[in-house]
Parts: structure tokens; C-alpha cells; sequence
């Protein structure tokens, strides 16, 4: 099972992200049109450091999940719900949830798959020391209080900068 998941809202997003993972660890990239590429793809790829990155963002790719092992995953909420079913992911190995644009890819996870991502009830310390990212140029309090809401932020162990405040989040039941 991956150790980080991104979820993005849109395949667009979600190759520009890969490709970026892929250059940050190493990877090719192709500067122009007429350089020879090599047999990496930015899309499953092995990294120097053994870094694996792997993307499900088209039904392709979905009939083919995570075969391999892979460290980090880039999908969209329309597969996610597919990788988790079929346990490609397993929401406790998970180190690290990053949900780029958030507010648009919150709104497209179904509550049953935020469930599945956030509600653990172990006692499992890997968990409490899980990093969740929010970004994204929407990001802001009510956003924040919604993802603590749906439980996505821990409660009393989450802060949220906007432009005009720092402040932690609070549980508002």
C-alpha cells in the first residue's frame, strides 16, 4: 500500500502533479519535442532514491490499479473510491493525505470514502502522526471547519493559516 495519497480534482492536475513528483525525485523530463525519451514513465516510475510513484486518473489506468508496489499515489475522487475497494490502498499505511485544490476535490469525496480515509478508531500511533495537507488558493477557516467536521483534520492538533489569521481548528458539533 502506498505511504502518501494526492488526491487532485481533475487528470490534468493530476499529471501536472506526477510529472513534478517525478522531476523532484529525479526523473527525465522531456525539455523538447524532439529529445529522445528514455524507457521511464512519469507515470509508474522508480525513482534513484526507489521512490515509486504511480497514478490512477483515467479508467485505463483504473482497470490496471496499483500492481505494482507504489510509494505515492496521485488520483482523482472519481478512483478513489476503486483503489480503496480493491485495496490498493490501505488507508492505515498511509503517512501522508494531501488534497490539492481542496475545497473542489473534498467536495467530489464521497463522505463514505472520507470515512474510509479518516475514521480509524485504532490506537495505532502511526496514525496519530499522520500529515494531512489541505491546499489550494480557496483554502480558508470554513473549509478548515468543515474538513474537522467531516473528520479529515484532527481536532485541538490542526492550525490553518488564511490572509488574515493563524488559529487552531476546533470541533464545532
Amino acid at each position: 500500500s502506498p505511504l502518501a495519497l494526492i488526491v487532485v480534482p481533475t487528470r490534468e492536475l493530476g499529471a501536472q502533479t506526477a510529472t513534478l513528483l517525478f522531476h523532484l525525485i529525479g526523473g527525465s523530463i522531456k525539455e523538447n519535442p524532439t529529445e529522445l525519451v528514455g524507457a521511464a514513465n512519469s507515470f509508474r516510475y522508480k525513482g534513484p532514491k526507489g521512490i515509486r510513484i504511480g497514478c490512477v486518473l483515467d479508467d485505463e489506468e483504473a482497470s490496471q490499479g496499483l500492481k505494482l508496489q507504489t510509494d505515492i499515489v496521485v488520483t482523482t475522487p472519481k478512483y478513489l473510491e476503486k483503489l480503496l475497494d480493491e485495496e490498493d490502498i490501505k488507508p492505515a499505511s498511509l503517512r501522508v493525505i494531501a488534497y490539492d485544490e481542496a475545497d473542489l476535490s473534498l467536495e467530489l469525496t464521497s463522505d463514505d470514502n472520507l470515512s474510509k480515509l479518516f475514521d480509524d478508531d485504532s490506537t495505532d500511533e502511526r496514525l496519530s502522526s499522520r500529515l494531512v495537507l489541505l491546499a489550494g488558493a480557496s483554502v480558508n477557516k470554513p473549509l478548515g471547519d468543515f474538513a474537522v467536521q467531516k473528520r479529515v483534520l484532527p481536532p485541538g492538533r490542526s492550525s490553518i493559516a488564511t490572509a488574515t489569521t493563524f488559529a487552531p481548528l476546533k470541533s464545532h458539533k
